[in-house]
């Protein structure tokens, strides 16, 4: 009588251990190593094969190699059977792996191989070049810096909720090492990372000034870099890259800061300035078209002579994907005009930033403005000029600020901002507490 079976090697082995075939014919023993392995919580004695379970992808290709085995073994049994031969354990071995194709084992994917193939779907499916440099600059650089500094490979199981695991280790390094600078696009990654190294770990890394605070991300950063590696993680959850687990020891902290938008007269006080510089001049009506319109930064600079149609601006915007149609303000039509429906082309956006504050200072908006954010669990708070904290983003802020003080409701603006929820959109007003009150009390 033939018997073929599987079983493990060392069934009580903490670690994964080999599976072996054995065969009985006739009082004759037979045994081989499969070339498998396997740890003994996924091994199911009793049907002598792989759990195929979620939170064991291999089980399949495992079994079907078994099934491939057993199939061989029993083979070599018929054959041996109809030649008469007495096969020895060595003949039996040979036997069974003859005419086989070496097969070189995948190498194992490692947590930057997902990365990539996360990113890669991301740009595939269209989000804004915004979203994408959120993940191949901002958190690739945080992550990378993170491995070095905490000595140890990434890998996506190592953000589980466990002692001493990757994403207590990673807050805290957001929190009080991370390095604030940005990286300038002309500079390799590679580069950056050796010029801009992380300080070694403390046992107390809490500062007692505010001038210690200076490194370590700001809280709502922390947040952002926080809420990109969940979206990454659940991307490998949805993947069944791994099983899932639960992702709420990684908080996506945020806190409210004051974010400034321009008042009507601070507008007129800068259409009226008389710029003799060719650059600031454009630069002065692209911020103004931005602040009329609702733009960010990359679509307002980027509309071409057939976005514009019946007294509006229609455009799929670059970061929701949403087309949106903004009527011409009469500032607009002047704009536009002036330009020939040919706005300014201008992709530099420190440069636009630095040009905007300059113009901001001609106007003379140097009344000091708090700028508060917290750092290394430091509230700090800075006095400056106003004109120090305008960049391309007022406009976005001065548009639904000033649409909503008069009087329009929500939901309009909403269809041009392009924000998706109330709350979302609320957050992004900058209002007197009293004048946030009174528009909101129909909502009570």
């Amino acid at each position: 009588m033939l018997r073929i079976n599987f079983g493990l090697r060392d069934p009580d082995a903490h670690e994964a251990t080999s599976i072996v075939l054995r065969c009985t014919r006739k009082g004759q023993q037979f045994k081989l190593s499969t070339g498998l392995q396997i740890h003994p919580k996924y091994w199911n004695k009793v049907q002598q094969k792989a759990r195929e379970i979620f939170e064991f992808p291999e089980a399949a290709a495992i079994n079907s190699r078994l099934a491939e085995l057993f199939n061989r073994a029993n083979m070599t049994f018929a054959w041996a059977e109809k030649e008469g031969i007495a096969l020895s354990n060595d003949q039996f071995k040979d036997r069974v792996f003859e005419n086989e194709v070496a097969v070189t084992k995948p190498k194992p994917q490692t947590f930057w191989d997902w990365y990539e193939v996360f990113l890669d779907q991301k740009i595939k499916s269209g989000v804004g070049h915004d979203v994408i440099k959120d993940y191949n600059n901002a958190l690739r650089k945080h992550m990378l810096q993170f491995e070095i500094w905490n000595k140890t490979p990434l890998t996506i199981d190592g953000f589980r909720n466990r002692p001493g695991s990757l994403a207590a280790s990673f807050v805290e390094y957001l929190t009080y090492y991370a390095s604030p600078v940005i990286r300038s696009k002309k500079q390799e990654l590679e580069s950056f990372l050796k010029q801009n190294k992380v300080a070694r770990r403390k046992a107390n890394p809490r500062t007692a000034s505010d001038e210690e605070a200076a490194t370590g991300l700001a809280l709502n950063t922390v947040g952002k870099q926080i809420k990109n590696l969940k979206v990454f993680l659940n991307w490998c959850f949805n993947s069944e890259v791994i099983a899932p687990f639960n992702l709420k020891h990684l908080v996506t902290v945020r806190e409210e800061v004051d974010r400034e938008y321009l008042t009507e007269d601070e507008l007129q006080r800068i259409a009226k300035l008389t710029i003799e510089s060719q650059q600031l001049d454009r630069i002065r009506d692209l911020f103004l078209f931005g602040c009329e319109t609702g733009f960010r930064f990359g679509d307002f600079t980027s509309l071409r002579r057939e976005h514009f149609m019946d007294g509006h601006i229609c455009k799929k915007t670059s970061k929701s994907k949403q087309v949106v149609r903004i009527p011409c303000s009469t500032l607009v039509n002047t704009i536009l005009e002036k330009y020939n429906y040919e706005l300014p082309v201008f992709k530099q956006l420190d440069t636009f930033n630095a040009g905007v504050r300059e113009i901001c200072k001609m106007a003379g908006m140097d009344q000091l403005r708090p700028d508060g954010i917290t750092r290394k669990d430091r509230s700090l708070e800075i006095w400056l000029p106003k004109w120090q904290l305008i960049s391309s983003h007022t406009c976005r802020r001065t548009f639904c600020t000033l649409k909503f003080r008069k009087g329009m409701r929500i939901q309009y603006i909403m269809q041009f901002s392009g924000h998706k929820t109330e709350k979302q959109f609320m957050r992004y007003l900058k209002l007197e507490p009293e004048l946030a009150a009174e528009r909101l009390r129909e909502y009570f």
